[in-house]
């Protein structure tokens, strides 16, 4: 598991976050433990994860303007896009933050991405490039 000391810096500190929830990894019929962090967010949370990405994709249709022609058609977009994803960030009350396991086929380590909190989550091997299904070994802790 080859991680650049920038991302394994981050990685230990998702690890250090939020709470434990132990996983099962698939990949055929053979299986091998993991752990995944998961955070759930308060509506002030919420509230500001949404205001922040529709923030971000106003920027970018103001930065839009300055391109030609195309202007016509990315600063609409982003324009409208600010809110609908910033709905869609409302609603997510939780957020797998990343995790780590061995990988069933292969058996090296394998770093879990973060995902959203939609179970089974899939996640490709960086060694072996095997497609990973990802289950919670007992069902998430909901507050």
């Amino acid at each position: 598991m080859f991680l650049s000391t920038r991302h394994a810096r981050r990685h230990k500190e998702l690890m250090s976050r939020g709470r434990a929830q132990q996983v099962v990894l698939i990949v055929g019929d053979r299986r091998g433990p993991g752990e995944v962090r998961f955070q759930r967010w308060d509506r002030r949370a919420r509230l500001w994860r949404a205001a922040k990405v529709c923030l971000a994709l106003w920027a970018v249709a103001a930065i839009c303007v300055l391109i030609p022609i195309a202007h016509f058609i990315l600063v609409p977009a982003f324009f409208i896009a600010g809110p609908v994803a910033a709905s869609k960030r409302l609603r997510e009350t939780g957020g797998i933050l990343g995790g780590e396991g061995a990988c069933p086929a292969c058996g090296r380590g394998m770093i879990i991405d973060a995902h959203v909190d939609e179970w089974p989550l899939f996640e490709p091997c960086a060694a072996c490039r095997a497609s990973v299904r990802i289950e919670a070994a007992s069902a998430p802790a909901r507050p």
